[in-house]
């Protein structure tokens, strides 16, 4: 499998990506942030997602969602999208088409830094394989913690 990400994403993203997807033997091409002509380039058959924060961390670059999803749709991939700068009040990938919005409930949700948390929003489809998943591996975050967040 193949994923593209922008190369302005989170250096722990990055590194997530280069370090550890290759033992699942997942290929990551990291492409300029905004060079829309190199990512549609840079997609492959077995490409299944493109994945770039919105707006980015720490550089603060926005990502044209429409552009992006019109490139994913033309070549029948998924969407992920990190939008936990914006918060789900400034920015709401989904009603652009984004497959898949992970938000960090650890930073702004949570407003306290004392949290470790987050959320994936999505279609029904693609949350099910998720949370299948996360039933095998658990994680589950504890009742305090959502009360923080609430």
């Amino acid at each position: 499998d193949h994923i593209v990400i922008t190369d302005d994403s989170y250096k722990k993203t990055l590194e997530f990506c280069r370090s550890y997807l290759k033992q699942f033997d997942i290929d990551c091409t990291i492409i300029p942030f905004g060079d829309y002509e190199v990512l549609e380039k840079a997609i492959r058959k077995n490409t299944r997602f493109i994945f770039s924060e919105s707006p980015t961390n720490p550089y603060l670059n926005v990502f044209d969602l429409v552009k992006i999803k019109k490139i994913a749709d033309r070549h029948n991939v998924l969407t992920l999208i990190d939008s936990t700068f914006s918060t789900p009040f400034n920015q709401r990938p989904i009603e652009f088409g984004m497959d898949l919005v992970l938000q960090s409930a650890t930073k702004y949700l949570g407003g306290h830094n004392d949290i470790l948390a987050g959320a994936v929003l999505g279609r029904a489809n693609l949350i099910d394989t998720i949370r299948n998943l996360h039933k095998s591996m658990g994680g589950t975050i504890d009742p305090h913690c959502c009360y923080l967040i609430r």
